[in-house]
């Protein structure tokens, strides 16, 4: 009764391979279950795929698009991935270059890349609504190793990078004024002395405490004072412009760095800046008047690192002080003594 040797190959979940010996009369009924296992496996995979937030795309050797799910639709051509007419959105890499076709994941996976954790942004060309879209893909081979298409798989990371981007500005400026803080003056410093060094250029340090500030804020509150300083960091930063990095130290205190500047010219910077604050600041309907005491280092003259030339400029704002405050002074070494 038993005549019939058959080899059935369960490559979708096991990829392993299983002999059965069965009756003739059996074989219709195998094959009829074994067609109803596809279709119920294929419906769920069909189901899987359209509820997944990552968007699938995949498409023939030809650029057709044969598959994308409901997540992939909105960036999706209508019939092909190569024709220019029928793209619903443009796409720039990561440092804001516009992507060509060519250049699209998909189009490389197409010519046989393989497309690991690249990151794009969407620009739609209906609303200019942005996305970020982190994507991997591949070339589609068939059982005969030939490459049949390509397939691409994307994840929407735009409130992801919002929240980088947020962690980032926390860690870099300061959260009262808005101005870059020390973390990011350090880093920012780091890089203009390299190129100083290397070019063998001047360039001067400028550091800032604001006169009267203690009486402003046991006079008014701490909210007057918060208010006071956000009004004297628009004044510098409309006095320097892009000029220089205005950034808040700490407390009342700030520096300014710029870059490619002499001592003359870092004097003429400091005077612009004691003008800017002739002018009242109108702090709860009251005109409160401040000045800035400034110290100013000079590299390479002053000192050849961060630290020594913040050192120095600190201690010429101190002589601006003695002097009388409302002024500003250049580092010397009588200052040391």
């Amino acid at each position: 009764m038993w005549d019939i040797l058959i080899y059935v190959a369960f490559m979708m979940l096991t990829g392993t391979c299983v002999y059965l010996l069965l009756e003739n009369r059996t074989l219709k009924t195998l094959v009829t279950i074994r067609e109803d296992e596809n279709k119920t496996t294929e419906a769920f995979l069909e189901t899987l795929l359209e509820n997944m937030e990552e968007g699938v795309v995949a498409c023939d050797v030809d650029g057709n698009i044969i598959y994308h799910n409901q997540a992939a639709t909105p960036y999706v051509p209508l019939n092909n991935i190569l024709d220019e007419s029928q793209r619903s959105h443009d796409f720039i890499d990561h440092l804001g270059q516009p992507l060509s076709l060519d250049r699209l994941p998909l189009s490389r996976a197409l010519r046989g890349e393989s497309i690991k954790n690249v990151e794009i942004k969407s620009i739609s060309k209906n609303d200019g609504t942005q996305s970020t879209l982190l994507m991997n893909g591949r070339p589609l081979n068939n059982i005969q190793a030939q490459q049949g298409g390509a397939v691409i798989v994307f994840h929407d990371i735009t409130e992801f990078k919002e929240a980088q981007e947020r962690m980032r500005y926390l860690a870099y400026y300061d959260a009262l004024t808005e101005l870059p803080n020390r973390h990011y003056f350090k880093d920012q410093a780091m890089n203009v002395l390299h190129n100083a060094r290397k070019l063998g250029e001047q360039c001067a340090l400028l550091f800032i405490d604001i006169d009267q500030f203690k009486t402003v804020n046991d006079t008014f509150g701490h909210d007057a004072g918060d208010q006071l300083l956000r009004e004297v960091s628009r004044r510098m930063l409309d006095c320097i412009g892009d000029e220089g990095v205005v950034t808040r130290f700490g407390g009342d205190e700030f520096i300014i760095l710029l870059d490619q500047t002499e001592e003359i010219a870092a004097t003429q910077r400091a005077q612009s800046l004691l003008r800017a604050f002739e002018a009242p600041f109108n702090i709860k309907k009251t005109s409160i008047y401040v000045s800035p005491s400034i110290g100013i280092s000079l590299y390479p003259r002053d000192g050849r690192t961060l630290e020594i030339l913040v050192k120095r400029a600190d201690q010429a704002m101190y002589q601006a002080k003695r002097q009388g405050k409302n002024t500003y002074a250049v580092y010397s070494v009588n200052q040391n003594t």
